[in-house]
């Protein structure tokens, strides 16, 4: 029901966005040949409608739950990806991130110390926009095609 369906989204959800994340910041923080590799990578992916990228994947490897989440998941990466990789264009050149560097500190303490924290909103934003869009869209059809059904039963029967 609603229960398994709003789990199985959210699980997909924050897989997705978490891997959009560290896919995101990694390649906007390095730049460069990964990241145009990367960008173009996304961008096919993101050229397929988001239903059919699911039901292209979900074949390949097979219908249990886990295999779902890991189609869905798959395609959420692409927007997340690509929102956070602008967010760390944005940022990599701060002064901030560049007192890191000459501290010495590492890329990875650079992308999870300083550039997450400031990451912390579109985080939010992408995991809310792709977890409320996806199940719930699902679910006000049904409840429209429901509600429809039950106004023209009524409709039908009352004052007969």
């Amino acid at each position: 029901g609603a229960h398994g369906t709003l789990l199985l989204s959210a699980s997909a959800t924050a897989l997705g966005v978490g891997l959009g994340v560290a896919i995101g910041m990694t390649v906007g923080y390095r730049g460069g040949r990964l990241d145009e590799v990367v960008m173009r990578i996304m961008d096919g992916l993101l050229s397929f409608p988001s239903l059919l990228l699911a039901m292209l994947i979900l074949p390949t490897l097979g219908s249990s739950p886990v295999n779902v989440v890991i189609a869905i998941m798959i395609v959420f990466v692409p927007r997340s990806t690509r929102v956070l990789r602008s967010v760390a264009l944005g940022l990599r050149n701060l002064e901030f991130v560049e007192a890191a560097k000459v501290r010495g500190e590492s890329p990875f303490y650079v992308i999870t110390r300083e550039l997450l924290p400031n990451a912390a909103g579109p985080i939010v934003v992408a995991f809310l926009t792709n977890a409320i869009r996806e199940p719930y869209a699902e679910m006000e059809d049904r409840m429209g095609r429901t509600t429809r059904m039950i106004v023209d039963y009524f409709d039908g029967t009352i004052g007969r």
